[in-house]
């Protein structure tokens, strides 16, 4: 049977005497006091399933609307309250570009660290991905309070940034990213490995998903969002999309996106 721990439990266990088990009280309460007015920095991340974040607006290239060349606008939304703390991670690495169950490292891979307040449910969040590596990335909406981190291989340029003429971005959360192996010189071995998190979306610019296909522009569909949790256009490949929810930001247009991801419809794109 296991023994409940009590104060004399540990007594008789270490052999105590009264005088070792006098205790001062009143430290030990200000310790106390002072873990319950400052929680150490702690805070609770908001976990995000498959259905809980959709990617609802793009910008490939910001050149045409006046902003910097190159500079794309990505545009999503969560459905659940988006808590201090929560990260969330992108990649434009294509799944299985060259070899089965791994993404491709030729590309940019960032993860996105809410510092701000919390957001709720619903609410349009766009950050502004760099036009080459090194550059800054920037959360525009609702506000500007995360910070990025990026991940690569060591001595090489790899950008998170849209191709012209189609690419894919991938939202993940809670792994780590094994960057694979390879360099610029003698080439990318494609290799990367997503390990022990969640993919939870998948979003395409072209009408078709390619598997080793092995180009930048090209991504197989992760099983993890088959078939429900990934978007792409119906027609033609392009760089500006969006879909009714970033169009009209209202609760009723945002649900019935949250409605057709959980119930594996369409998404309405324009």
């Amino acid at each position: 049977m296991r023994k409940r721990f009590t104060l004399a439990y540990f007594a008789a266990k270490h052999r105590l005497t009264p005088k070792h088990m006098h205790v001062n009280p009143l430290p030990l309460c200000l310790s106390w006091l002072i873990l319950l007015a400052f929680p150490l920095g702690l805070s609770a991340q908001t976990v995000l399933e498959p259905g809980d974040i959709a990617l609802v607006g793009l910008v490939a290239n910001r050149f045409t609307c006046g902003g910097p060349n190159g500079e794309d606008e990505v545009s999503f939304v969560c459905f659940r309250d988006v808590e201090p703390g929560t990260e969330i991670d992108f990649t434009d690495n294509g799944w299985e570009r060259l070899n089965p169950g791994q993404w491709g490292n030729a590309e940019g891979f960032m993860r996105a660290t809410r510092r701000g307040g919390g957001i709720p449910a619903g609410t349009v969040i766009t950050f502004r991905f760099p036009p080459f590596a090194g550059g800054a990335f920037a959360a525009i909406a609702p506000d500007a309070d995360w910070t990025f981190q990026i991940f690569q291989l060591p001595s090489t340029n790899n950008a998170l940034n849209f191709n012209a003429n189609g690419d894919q971005l991938y939202i993940l959360q809670g792994g780590n990213w094994d960057v694979g192996t390879g360099d610029i010189a003698n080439g990318f071995n494609h290799d990367a490995e997503y390990l022990g998190g969640r993919v939870l979306f998948g979003f395409n610019s072209k009408p078709d998903w390619n598997a080793f296909a092995n180009t930048s522009n090209d991504s197989g569909l992760h099983p993890a969002v088959t078939p429900c949790f990934n978007m792409a256009p119906t027609g033609m490949t392009t760089d500006f999309l969006s879909s009714t929810c970033l169009l009209y930001p209202s609760d009723a247009d945002c649900e019935r996106l949250r409605g057709t991801l959980r119930g594996c419809g369409p998404i309405t794109t324009k």
